[in-house]
């Protein structure tokens, strides 16, 4: 990739973060710097800390949110074997992870499961 490339992926990461850090429960726009970060652009920068900084707040805000995060640390983990960190999920979302591994009918409870399983191990 050429150095043009390079700055331009930058200023386009840079300015999504900022509209995202402006509206961060806006769970389309999490999604959009989700995908900017995971290599759209020949860039791939996921990381865990990446990931709840994207989309904490849409998590917090929504069940889709809650959806989105989940599915995106299963992703990441998948594609790099970089697993949830306890460091990276603060009380009110480890709360909110256990509210939703709770309710059997969640298509995502194993998967939130494991995420909670993790960072209990990880402490």
């Amino acid at each position: 990739m050429t150095r043009q490339a390079h700055n331009d992926w930058y200023e386009s990461a840079t300015a999504l973060r900022a509209e995202l850090e402006s509206d961060p429960g806006n769970l389309a726009l999490a999604g959009r710097v989700w995908a900017l970060l995971s290599g759209s652009t020949g860039f791939d920068v996921r990381s865990g800390s990446l990931l709840i900084e994207t989309f904490r707040a849409a998590a917090l805000h929504s069940d889709e949110g809650v959806i989105a995060l989940v599915s995106a640390y299963r992703k990441l983990a998948d594609d790099t074997g970089e697993c949830p960190h306890a460091a990276l999920i603060d009380p009110p979302l480890e709360s909110l992870l256990r509210l939703h591994a709770r309710q059997s009918d969640n298509p995502m409870r194993e998967d939130i499961i494991w995420i909670l399983e993790c960072i209990e191990t990880d402490t």
